[in-house]
């Protein structure tokens, strides 16, 4: 049986916070070149990776260009989801769609 998305989404958000202990103090360059690495890792372009995790793709390019902009928390926490589990948070996105259509 599944897990009830509340408590995969509440179980990640832990284990996100245990990594990353919401640093707030991560240099931009850093969170830039994990945003990067993922997307690479998962052999995703730029557009491919913003339709699969529903993340504007200007948002996806402002923060591999580390420009100096704290990203904000909302995108620390959905990079950091997709970290996690790639597979299940396009799942999510996917259902949601669905839903929504």
């Amino acid at each position: 049986m599944e897990e009830p998305f509340d408590e995969w989404i509440i179980a990640r958000l832990e284990g996100f916070r245990e990594e990353q202990e919401f640093k707030k103090t991560q240099p931009v360059q850093e969170f830039a070149d994990q945003v990067r690495q993922l997307r690479l890792q998962l052999g995703l372009s730029v557009s491919e990776f913003a339709e699969r995790y529903a993340i504007p793709a200007a948002d996806i390019i402002t923060a591999e260009l580390a420009r100096g902009v704290e990203p904000s928390v909302k995108m620390k926490l959905t990079i950091g989801m997709i970290r996690c589990d790639p597979r299940r948070v396009a799942e999510i996105v996917a259902k949601a769609r669905a839903r929504n259509a």
